[in-house]
Order: C-alpha cells, then sequence, then structure tokens
C-alpha cells in the first residue's frame, strides 16, 4: 500500500534538467542562444517556471525573452507550446531547470515535453 501511495505523491507536477544552454555573439553584438520548447501534453493549464544558471550556478537574470507564456510569463495552456529564447549581451553557457504543477490541482502524471534547440531533454521523455 505504500508503494501505491508514494507513486501518486508527485502526480501534477514534473521537473526535467536542461543540461546545457549556451549563447554567442557576432562581431562584438548582441549575443543570441538557445531556444527551449516546451508543449503542455496535458489537458490543464500548468504553471510553468524555467530557471536558468550560468557556470558559476548563478541565476541568469537578463535574457530569457518568453513567447506564448500567459499570466506573466508563468502559465502555459493545455496543448499549447511556448518558447524561451535566450539573449544576452555577452557570450556565456549554463544549465537549467524546468518545473511544472497543475494550475488548478489536478492529478496530471506528466504534463510537459521540451527540446533546447531541437535536442530533446529528459531523453525525450514526458516528464
Amino acid at each position: 500500500m505504500l508503494i501505491a501511495a508514494q507513486s501518486f505523491a508527485f502526480a501534477g507536477s514534473g521537473k526535467t534538467i536542461i543540461p546545457h544552454w549556451e549563447t554567442e555573439s557576432e562581431y562584438g553584438g548582441t549575443a543570441t542562444g538557445d531556444n527551449i520548447y516546451i508543449s503542455n501534453i496535458s489537458a490543464h493549464d500548468l504553471i510553468v517556471k524555467v530557471t536558468l544558471y550560468n557556470t558559476d550556478s548563478s541565476i541568469l537574470t537578463s535574457g530569457p525573452l518568453y513567447r506564448n507564456f500567459k499570466e506573466n510569463n508563468t502559465v502555459i495552456a493545455a496543448g499549447e507550446t511556448a518558447s524561451v529564447s535566450i539573449v544576452t549581451n555577452i557570450d556565456t553557457m549554463g544549465y537549467g531547470t524546468i518545473e511544472w504543477n497543475n494550475k488548478a490541482g489536478e492529478d496530471d502524471i506528466v504534463g510537459l515535453i521540451s527540446t533546447i534547440n531541437f535536442q530533446p531533454t529528459n531523453s525525450g521523455k514526458p516528464f
């Protein structure tokens, strides 16, 4: 019985790692970088948090551009795809995380799939 209870303990939320992102500038201009695509594969709106870390583990605070997110870049609607583009003023790189929770407390087991520059995160598995 304990095993069954544990399998549902994390339903309605998920998390994955972005193993690497990078930006490169051309001729000293704005550095353009990787694009992270995140698709909500559930039937419910999801609260999504993308955290990007620099190589020194500090959080990248300027540079992410959010597209097709709702509610101040915190929600991806059911069945929709959103993206985060990394644009900075320097050449840099790092890693990150993508986390989600059901907005209205539904009990989805998985909610998202994602890619970075069309390479799957989480070994291509939904999370």
